[in-house]
């Protein structure tokens, strides 16, 4: 099974190849030297937690998943109506001015879902993200959305063609996302294959650490 290969192969991967998107030599600057310090201290703080944690990587452009700083899943961002300006922008608004490096899901919004998922793809991911199979959902999502504090907002979108879960609450969503907008919030829209997003939304429960490595 594709899925059950893709987990091997990242779970071999190791933390130091992790952390920032390259190694290129560059001139001492005190200020990128303390956020370096600040994200590895970060880091080491979710690692010893034993749990795992949600990581947006943005200098390789990839979300991942990790446990104990090393890399479990991981899939690049395929970016729809959304450019590096976006990116930097909510990168800036998930900062904010305390510079807050991890903050936990607030909810998650399900537009729309098709069939159920086989047993054997849960037990997957369960056992890769450490979630209870007993607490993830079953329907495979063709659209979802993932909220921080402050209207920080990504929405992923597959090529399934589901059936919406609530016209009214999915109307609702999409007004708060409209009111929010013009305010400056960037939304971050993603597309990715359906066992991705499968992955990617079972174990996204609300309450998940989300460390960030700015744009």
């Amino acid at each position: 099974m594709a899925l059950t290969v893709m987990f091997v192969s990242c779970g071999k991967k190791q933390a130091e190849s992790q952390t920032t998107a390259g190694t290129e030599s560059k001139p001492w600057v005190q200020s990128d030297a303390e956020s370096e310090y600040r994200l590895i201290r970060a880091e080491l703080n979710l690692a010893e937690a034993k749990k795992p944690y949600l990581v947006l990587n943005f200098p390789r452009k990839q979300v991942e998943f990790r446990l104990n700083g090393v890399l479990v899943w991981e899939f690049p961002m395929d970016l729809i109506e959304t450019d590096e300006s976006d990116l930097k922008g909510f990168s800036d608004d998930f900062l904010g001015s305390k510079q807050t490096l991890v903050r936990p899901i607030l909810e998650k919004h399900l537009f729309g879902s098709k069939g159920l998922t086989p047993d054997s793809v849960l037990a997957i991911i369960s056992e890769a993200t450490r979630v209870n199979a007993e607490l993830l959902q079953r329907e495979l999502p063709s659209r979802f959305q993932l909220h921080w504090a402050g209207g920080l907002t990504i929405d992923v979108r597959t090529d399934v063609e589901g059936v919406p879960k609530s016209k009214l609450q999915n109307t609702i969503v999409d007004i708060k996302q409209a009111i929010a907008r013009p305010l400056g919030r960037e939304i971050i829209i993603l597309r990715m294959p359906r066992e991705s997003a499968l992955t990617l939304y079972r174990a996204t429960l609300p309450g998940l650490p989300t460390l960030i490595i700015p744009a």
